[in-house]
């Protein structure tokens, strides 16, 4: 099961200092249920330290025309555990997944 709080909470800890230096991102706003809603055709990769979510990310599954591919969000590291490498790990593992379900391309929203 998808520990969506977890996540949210993760995600507005990890933008909320950009929020308050009025750099805003949409996800930083999201409810549970925008949450729910935006990532429906996606998978989360996660990392944790031991029952503490330290890092998410998402690969979104999208589809144009005849071509499958993905589209990776919101990647968000706890404040304490950035600059530890956790987002580059994250975003290899998105590559990973991708390449196992024979994605061509991933973008960047």
């Amino acid at each position: 099961m998808v520990p969506y709080e977890e996540i949210l909470n993760l995600i507005h800890m990890a933008f909320k200092e950009r929020v308050e230096n009025n750099i805003q991102f949409t996800v930083a706003s999201f409810s549970l249920d925008n949450l729910k809603e935006h990532t429906q055709n996606g998978c989360f990769i996660t990392m944790w330290d031991g029952h503490l979510l330290v890092g998410s990310v998402t690969l979104n599954r999208k589809k144009k025309k005849n071509l499958k591919y993905g589209s990776q969000d919101h990647l968000a590291v706890h404040p304490d555990y950035k600059r530890k490498g956790i987002g580059a790990m994250l975003l290899k593992n998105l590559v990973e997944v991708a390449k196992k379900e024979k994605m061509p391309f991933v973008s960047s929203t």
